[in-house]
């Protein structure tokens, strides 16, 4: 694996360049298959570890991204949150999605790029804009721009995926006007062949769940709550759903900088 920039425009805004993913995904990639070919294995499979809040908005046509992916641990949409709490839609978000409105999602991180960057309504107009997480984002590309797709564990943690009904909620959506998400798959669904002309790779299984083992760990320790497929939970006698995740928002970077700094 490989470092990528990190990018603080303002105080509290992260951001990484999505190109720069791209090439190290690549990078990591090209290696793997030297690698393999060296010690004579055959690659049989890949996974995808993303960020899952992160967002990345980009051009159906060119493939290129409208704007830095913001990543989850950003804060600029603060006022946006506000907003829909003072309209009373908490209660209506969290009963969908199993998630309390807080910029940490990828829902109000969309509407912000819709309205600050110019270049988007245009795009949306000509149904030439896609959304997103960063597993989206590698899969199409991979995939040589044909498959938009996530999962349900992915899509859970944008605040727009309804975990009872297991689908995008339209209700949030027209609330915050995006008309535009990936189709959601199961996470042992096989994927599109890899189109970048490599003949080692020609089908494979691909696995981008977010948080499956934290999950199971879960399930083992408290065996009253049953969980769903997309990382949401009910406790037995109540019918309240929750969207569980393990986070510390800003371990990685205290690491990274106690490492920097030779600790």
């Amino acid at each position: 694996q490989y470092e990528f920039r990190q990018i603080f425009p303002n105080l509290g805004w992260v951001e990484h360049n999505p190109e720069d993913i791209w090439r190290v995904t690549l990078r990591t990639i090209k290696e793997a298959i030297k690698k393999s070919k060296r010690l004579k294995a055959k690659i049989i499979s890949i996974g995808i570890t993303n960020q899952r809040e992160t967002t990345i908005l980009w051009n159906k046509k060119t493939g290129k991204p409208i704007y830095n992916a913001i990543v989850w641990q950003d804060r600029r949409t603060n006022k946006i949150c506000e907003n829909l709490k003072k309209r009373k839609l908490e209660s209506l978000f969290r009963k969908k999605t199993g998630l309390f409105i807080d910029p940490y999602f990828s829902a109000t991180k969309v509407k912000w790029i819709l309205d600050n960057v110019s270049s988007a309504k245009k795009l949306i107009q000509n149904k030439q804009l896609l959304f997103g997480t960063i597993d989206t984002f590698l899969i199409w590309r991979l995939t040589n721009k044909i498959s938009h797709l996530t999962d349900a564990t992915n899509a859970s943690r944008t605040l727009m995926y309804n975990i009872n009904s297991n689908k995008w909620d339209e209700d949030i959506l027209n609330e915050l006007k995006i008309p535009f998400l990936p189709g959601v798959m199961t996470p042992s669904e096989i994927m599109e062949a890899l189109r970048l002309g490599w003949d080692t790779l020609k089908f494979f299984p691909a696995h981008i769940a977010g948080g499956i083992e934290a999950l199971k760990t879960y399930a083992q320790v408290f065996p009253q709550v049953k969980f769903c497929p997309t990382g949401g939970i009910s406790v037995e006698n109540k019918h309240e759903f929750l969207a569980l995740d393990n986070v510390l928002s800003v371990g990685g970077s205290w690491v990274q900088k106690k490492f920097n700094n030779k600790l």
